[in-house]
């Protein structure tokens, strides 16, 4: 099964969830250039990435993959429209988020302005937001 995404402007930030079984690397990368065109936009600089659907998990290389294509984009994001998606945060569970948290390593020494967390009280944290809906269950 491919990813599902799903968008909603929630007025201080933009919420994307994805959700579904194996990830494909070009379909995980097209699907995050829509989340970045989706904050220009609507133009928000703060995004939320709900992955806590997703059911695999990626290898270290695919990690590496991203996180460069990641920090690429954000930056070319940033250099076009400074004040859309300047902080990103994942929200995930394992097998898909790595509790050593390389690809967010990857990202940050590559420039991304990203958090990548296991529970959703430390992405909604990071990004100075307070919004109930989501801290519990991900999105259908």
């Amino acid at each position: 099964m491919s990813l599902q995404l799903s968008i909603e402007n929630r007025g201080k930030y933009l919420y994307a969830a994805l959700s579904g079984g194996a990830v494909d690397m070009a379909q995980a990368k097209e699907l995050f250039k829509r989340i970045l065109d989706s904050s220009v936009e609507h133009r928000v600089s703060r995004v939320l990435i709900d992955c806590r659907g997703v059911s695999t998990g990626i290898s270290t290389t695919a990690r590496f993959e991203f996180a460069g294509f990641m920090a690429e984009q954000q930056r070319r994001l940033l250099a076009s429209s400074p004040s859309t998606a300047s902080r990103i945060a994942f929200v995930g569970n394992p097998p898909l988020i790595d509790p050593e948290r390389f690809g967010e390593t990857v990202a940050l020494n590559r420039g991304a302005n990203v958090k990548v967390a296991d529970n959703m009280d430390d992405a909604l944290g990071w990004l100075d937001l307070d919004d109930t809906r989501i801290r519990e269950e991900p999105a259908e």
